[in-house]
């Protein structure tokens, strides 16, 4: 499961979040609804930090890069 939301979550892989948003929650619901009836809120707790954390650090590699792609070159006088 772990490896499936690393490769959704690839943070070189040219994306926005709300691209990368949509099949993850996909995969996790789906995840979710097959192991809903077994009794572990503790593990449920631990994956969705985990998940939280690989979404801040994909926001947060956005944030460095800035609009890297939208530059003008430079004028010449």
């Amino acid at each position: 499961m772990k490896e499936r939301v690393r490769e959704l979550t690839r943070r070189s892989a040219g994306r926005s979040l709300a691209q990368m948003g949509k099949p993850l929650g996909v995969y996790l619901s789906g995840w979710k609804a097959y192991f809903r009836l077994a009794e572990t809120p503790g593990t449920f707790a631990d994956i969705d930090g985990w998940v939280r954390h690989r979404l801040r650090a994909v926001q947060l590699k956005h944030w460095k890069r800035g609009r890297v792609g939208c530059q003008l070159p430079p004028l010449v006088a």
